[in-house]
C-alpha cells in the first residue's frame, strides 16, 4: 500500500512537471543572457524580434569594468582620437526599465544609453523593440582600449 501511494505521488509530481514544461509562454517576452569579459561579449551576436518585449541580463565576468552600448557609427573623441560611443543610439526614444548591481546605467544625449558594470556587476534591461529598429546594429565597450581590443558584437533586429 505504501509503495502504491508513493508511486501515485511520484506520477502526479511528474505530470505537473511535464505540464509546466510544455505550457506555452504567455508573456511573449524574450530573455537573453550576455556575458562581458576581457575583451568579449558572449554571445557576440544577438537577435531580437521587432515589436516584442526583450529582457537582456548582463553580467561582467571580467576583472575590470566593462560597458554595454548598442548603436551605429562609432564616434571618436575630437581631440584625443579615442573611441567614445556611437553616433546613432539604438535605445534613443525607447523606454527601458532596469536593475543594476555593482554598476550604473547612464542615458546622455551626447553618449547615448550605456551600462557600466564593475567586476561581478549585473544588470537587467527590459524594453520593447520598436519595428523601426530592424536591421543590424553594433554592440561595443568603450572603456579606453576595449573596443580597439575587439570588445564588440552584433545585434540584429528581425
Amino acid at each position: 500500500m505504501r509503495f502504491r501511494m508513493r508511486l501515485e505521488v511520484l506520477l502526479i509530481g511528474l505530470a505537473l512537471l511535464l505540464s509546466a514544461c510544455a505550457a506555452p509562454s504567455t508573456s511573449g517576452a524574450t530573455m537573453i543572457a550576455v556575458e562581458l569579459g576581457e575583451f568579449y561579449f558572449k554571445p557576440a551576436r544577438l537577435e531580437l524580434p521587432a515589436g516584442q518585449t526583450v529582457t537582456l541580463q548582463l553580467i561582467n565576468k571580467g576583472r575590470v569594468e566593462h560597458e554595454f552600448m548598442v548603436g551605429r557609427e562609432v564616434k571618436q573623441h575630437e581631440h584625443e582620437g579615442k573611441m567614445e560611443g556611437f553616433g546613432q543610439d539604438f535605445f534613443a526614444g525607447i523606454e527601458v526599465t532596469y536593475t543594476v548591481e555593482k554598476g550604473k546605467v547612464e542615458r546622455e544625449e551626447e553618449h547615448g544609453f550605456e551600462v557600466e558594470l564593475e567586476p561581478d556587476g549585473k544588470a537587467t534591461l527590459t524594453f520593447t523593440v520598436p519595428p523601426d529598429r530592424k536591421g543590424e546594429w553594433e554592440i561595443g565597450c568603450f572603456v579606453p582600449g576595449h573596443y580597439e581590443a575587439g570588445m564588440k558584437g552584433t545585434l540584429i533586429v528581425r
